[in-house]
């Protein structure tokens, strides 16, 4: 460890101005002589006897194994600590220090202590760290007067609930507390989660700390200080000294020498707490169980010691420093020259000075628009306020009391309104002059400009159309329906209606008048729902007749199967071929089918009477036959005959009249078809 830059500061201790202690009590605050402090920083000690303390940093002995660490017969177990070279503090532009070199920091320091970070993959905790191998390493220690515990710590910005730096005590691992004897715990805390649990500067005494009867005494009175300090990252990566003073009077903290919080014991517990601290060990970057976090950084020149039980000063070696000014209700802090003994400084109280009232300061009445002020004293120092109070025995005296307790509240407006009242196109106003002050309050009444029905047509139903309003002001917010009335006209039949929209009340004058169409309910209706039609010529297209009611009179048709019926744009179906097809009309929404059966014609073929499909017939005769088709002029179509077929047989068809002559040996087949339909005559020539 270098010695060329040490600790130069010495602790001077400053007593929080809230925390009062009457009587001129006395608080000692260990902080040590500056030659001594000189001389014990970047060097190691051994415990000589408990008075000494035990002071120490990373160059002293350390076991190979890295497991074990013993200074002045006090030993220390190790599950993760290492001994590392300080880091380099640069300055803003990450060159070395003013002064410094590449082999150290600016703190003076070499070898120093790690608490790493825990491996979660390990499920490690930062508070496994150090701690005194023994339950009683303490014992020796007289501690009925208080101790110091010092450190320097170069803390890493990691995120953390607890940041524990020592513990002294014994310690259990019930309720996250110590139990059995009492102790001490102190760290930095990144934020404060509970007052009797794990709290940095946490003093405890008798009982369980999760105890609501524990007596804890700082908690009861905390300092107003930064608990994320140490946590913000401007403030982490950089040395640190601190001084934790603990004595019969209070507890002071202090870091770089320089007092941050300080607490009193005003009920007495730490007399209490003293008595059983030489029963306990001491804990090092651990938390108070091994269940809590620890300091997580670099730890060097750790230094415990006892306050001595006695303290000498030489009359008149020195001054007394005022530390804190006394005010009119706070007390001061005089710090009296240091203990020849043990450098304890001790601090005595300065008594709050009191009010300097003057002369009584008059009432003033409130008005309107200001407060009034009752009577009442003010004092010529601090500005605070007092008032006469009698007591019960007669007599009169003047006590502080805050300003709001003077304050008269302003009497209420005497107001009288007038409105004009807004319209559909004009904006309305409500004003208010009090009559006392003339105070004027105005209130705008936008005008009710955007009025919209639910529609704007409807479908005549022979019942009243009544489309429901909704009337908005300028600014887009809606009026209610309180404000207005809305009746209707020629509502009914077909036509123009009207709704009229009436204002009424305080606010809204004036009427609106909005139109809606009421059409004629729409419908569709077709001649015929049924159609069959034949391939032939007779019968082969049908036309359909549409009526209209609606808005549009366009209806447009279409067919199921363009190949069976076909239909054109003004609903004429014609027939292709035999089967069925569905015909749709479709106008205003409402849609209508037809029905189409196609049908081929029936040819039949008669000889006389009978109907006959082959005939025979001797050469050189002929024979007459009938052929008929259903429906009548359909049109009938006979085959022509083949040259070969004509060398057996000649047909003749005139007038339904179909003629077969013989002319050799031999069988024809004579075709004859109307529209798709068709039938066949077999002659045989004999």
């Amino acid at each position: 460890m270098r010695k060329d830059k040490v600790w130069k500061q010495v602790l001077a201790l400053v007593l929080s101005a809230a925390l009062v202690v009457g009587n001129g009590t006395s608080v000692f605050a260990a902080t040590g002589d500056p030659a001594a402090d000189k001389e014990l920083v970047g060097s190691t000690q051994t415990v000589t006897s408990p008075a000494d303390g035990l002071a120490f940093g990373a160059d002293g002995t350390m076991s190979t194994d890295k497991k074990s660490y013993e200074e002045g017969g006090i030993g220390f177990t190790n599950d993760g600590v290492e001994i590392v070279d300080a880091p380099i503090i640069t300055d803003e532009d990450g060159q070395p220090a003013t002064g410094e070199t590449v082999t150290g920091d600016d703190g003076g320091h070499g070898k120093v202590f790690k608490f790493p970070n825990p491996d979660p993959q390990k499920n490690e905790k930062t508070g496994e760290s150090w701690i005194t191998t023994a339950g009683e390493a303490l014992k020796d220690y007289d501690f009925s007067q208080g101790f110091t515990l010092s450190c320097d710590i170069y803390p890493d910005q990691q995120s953390t609930d607890w940041n524990y730096i020592f513990g002294i005590g014994t310690f259990g691992e019930v309720k996250n507390a110590f139990v059995g004897t009492i102790g001490f715990s102190a760290g930095f805390d990144s934020e404060l989660k509970k007052d009797t649990v794990g709290t940095s500067w946490m003093g405890f005494a008798a009982g369980d700390a999760a105890d609501p009867n524990n007596p804890n005494w700082i908690h009861e009175n905390k300092g107003n200080y930064n608990w994320n300090f140490f946590k913000e990252p401007v403030n982490a990566h950089k040395w640190y000294h601190l001084d934790f003073i603990y004595s019969l009077e209070g507890l002071t903290i202090a870091i770089n020498g320089v007092p941050i919080v300080a607490y009193q014991d005003t009920n007495g517990y730490m007399a209490d707490v003293f008595k059983a601290l030489k029963d306990g060990q001491l804990r090092l970057g651990k938390g108070v169980v091994t269940s809590n976090e620890g300091y997580v950084g670099l730890m060097d020149n750790i230094e415990l010691k006892t306050v001595s039980s006695e303290h000498e000063h030489v009359p008149g070696e020195g001054e007394a420093v005022i530390v804190t000014e006394a005010t009119c209700t706070t007390a001061g802090v005089k710090r009296l020259p240091a203990c020849t003994i043990c450098s304890q400084v001790p601090m005595e109280i300065i008594p709050a000075l009191g009010h300097n009232y003057g002369g009584l300061v008059a009432a003033t009445e409130a008005t309107c628009s200001k407060t009034g002020m009752k009577e009442h004293y003010k004092c010529a120092r601090c500005n605070g306020y007092g008032q006469m109070v009698s007591a019960d025995d007669g007599t009169s005296k003047i006590e502080e009391v805050s300003r709001p307790t003077l304050v008269i509240d302003k009497i209420p407006h005497t107001y009288t309104t007038a409105t004009t009242k807004a319209t559909a196109s004009a904006n309305g106003v409500i004003k208010s002059v009090c009559g006392v002050c003339q105070h004027t309050e105005t209130e705008v009444i936008y005008m009710a400009s955007n009025i919209t029905l639910a529609g704007t047509s409807f479908a005549h139903t022979g019942k009243e159309i009544r489309p429901a309003v909704t009337v908005k002001d300028s600014k887009g917010a809606v009026i209610a329906a309180s404000n207005y009335t809305v009746g209707y006209s020629n509502n009914i039949n077909p036509g123009t209606a009207t709704a009229t929209i009436t204002f009424k009340g305080d606010k809204y004058a004036g009427s609106v008048r909005k139109s809606f169409t009421i059409a004629e309910a729409a419908n569709l209706t077709l001649n015929k729902s049924k159609v069959t039609l034949y391939t032939g010529k007779a019968s082969k297209t049908a036309a359909i007749k549409a009526t209209v009611k609606g808005a549009s009179k366009t209806v447009t048709w279409k067919t199921s199967n363009a190949k069976v019926a076909k239909v054109d744009k003004n609903g004429k179906i014609t027939a292709v071929k035999a089967g069925k097809a569905t015909i749709t009309a479709t106008a205003n929404g409402i849609s209508k089918k037809v029905t189409v059966t196609v049908k081929n014609p029936t040819i039949t073929i008669k000889k006389g009477k009978k109907a006959v499909k082959k005939i025979d017939v001797k050469r050189k005769k002929s024979v007459k036959l009938t052929v008929s088709v259903n429906p009548k002029n359909s049109g009938i179509k006979v085959g022509k005959l083949t040259k070969k077929q004509k060398k057996i047989a000649t047909v003749t068809f005139k007038k339904g009249k179909l003629t077969i002559k013989g002319k050799k040996k031999g069988t024809v087949k004579v075709k004859i078809t109307s529209g798709k339909g068709t039938k066949t005559l077999t002659v045989k020539v004999k």
